[in-house]
């Protein structure tokens, strides 16, 4: 079979980062900057007509999933923009500080800066492309196949 085209977001998570550290030297002397953060869930196909990844925090036996990871594991900054439904922010008693922890979803906004754009939707908009194009090829070989296997009848 084909190799498989590779997710441009397969090893991307949104996270929220809580606070940016460095070890104590009686910890063993980490010079790593290191960081908390607060997991969202695996970014998936974005939403029909808005084309922005929808996302909500993680958890794992009814706690927030969270992890210590190096600082140079974050890729970027991202622009979350929260799910309102019909209702208004002020209608749901949120403010700007409160917001993160009231919204139970959010979109992740692609419009933002240049890069974002690339990333969020024009690099997933070609690992679109690469992937019918492969599955079409894979089609047309399997059915080039098929007409090879009959067998030719005499008329």
């Amino acid at each position: 079979m084909g190799q498989k085209c590779p997710d441009p977001l397969a090893n991307v998570s949104v996270g929220e980062v809580r606070v940016i550290f460095k070890l104590p030297d009686q910890c063993g002397g980490c010079d790593t900057p290191l960081v908390y953060m607060h997991w969202m869930k695996p970014l998936r196909t974005p939403v029909d007509g808005l084309a922005m990844h929808e996302v909500s925090f993680s958890s794992h036996n009814r706690r927030q999933r969270a992890s210590v990871r190096p600082l140079s594991d974050v890729l970027q900054s991202c622009h979350l923009i929260p799910v309102f439904g019909r209702a208004s922010a002020s209608s749901l008693g949120w403010s700007a500080e409160t917001v993160i922890h009231e919204a139970s979803s959010f979109f992740v906004n692609p419009y933002l800066r240049h890069y974002d754009f690339y990333f969020l939707r024009y690099k997933l908009y070609l690992h679109c492309q690469e992937v019918q194009r492969r599955e079409l090829a894979e089609e047309e070989a399997r059915k080039k196949r098929q007409r090879r296997k009959r067998p030719r009848t005499a008329h």
